[in-house]
């Protein structure tokens, strides 16, 4: 053989070198047979394909759907929980300060008062999710609790409406000022619920 002859017979056996050291870092756990290591154009495409199959180990953390959730804007849907149990909160301590309790359901039973506190327990422990995720079947537990807790509240307020008295009509716009807070309030705990659930479900394979 020339001497020209074994000059390319090196390139290309270092050509081939390269293409293998290439093929062992992208693919290591590929193991690739004698007849596929010839340096053509058909292996290095075959390798491209290799190298985009996808992986599925991290489906096997189990940390996963609760650190998305952590992630989530559930610190937010907290402290509007917070913001608006303290208010009415205030209203309730206002309403049983200045109104009879024989003039409304509401007065009467403290509804203000004690759908406020529930709130903003909910808020406080959604707030305190990314710290500490043990907490949340209570707070799912909670949640719907206040979903409960509002519609009754809603029923009582709207059995106090139809009765509508001029002399009580500051109070009455009160109240209506008091449904309307609960129905964000009960928006933001049917949207904590659903994520909840929601990865709760992805987290068991439901």
């Amino acid at each position: 053989m020339t001497e020209s002859g074994m000059a390319c017979a090196n390139v290309d056996m270092d050509i081939c070198e390269e293409e293998e050291e290439m093929e062992s870092l992208w693919m290591p756990d590929v193991q690739i047979s004698d007849d596929e290591r010839p340096c053509k154009e058909h292996n290095r495409k075959l390798t491209i394909l290799r190298q985009y199959q996808p992986s599925h180990h991290y489906l096997d953390d189990d940390s996963g759907a609760m650190h998305s959730l952590l992630q989530t804007n559930l610190a937010v849907l907290g402290t509007l929980h917070i913001v608006s149990g303290i208010f009415s909160v205030g209203l309730g301590a206002f309403f049983a300060v200045n109104q009879d309790m024989a003039k409304s359901l509401f007065t009467l039973f403290r509804v203000a008062l004690l759908t406020g506190t529930l709130f903003t327990f909910a808020g406080v422990v959604s707030a305190m999710l990314h710290k500490h995720p043990e907490l949340l079947p209570v707070s799912l537990v909670i949640h719907r609790a206040c979903i409960v807790a509002a519609f009754a509240a809603a029923g009582l307020i709207i059995t106090d409406l139809t009765g509508w008295d001029e002399e009580n009509v500051q109070y009455l716009k009160m109240e209506v000022l008091e449904l309307c807070m609960l129905g964000l309030q009960v928006s933001i705990a049917v949207i904590v619920c659903l994520w909840i659930s929601k990865k709760k479900c992805a987290k068991f394979v439901c």
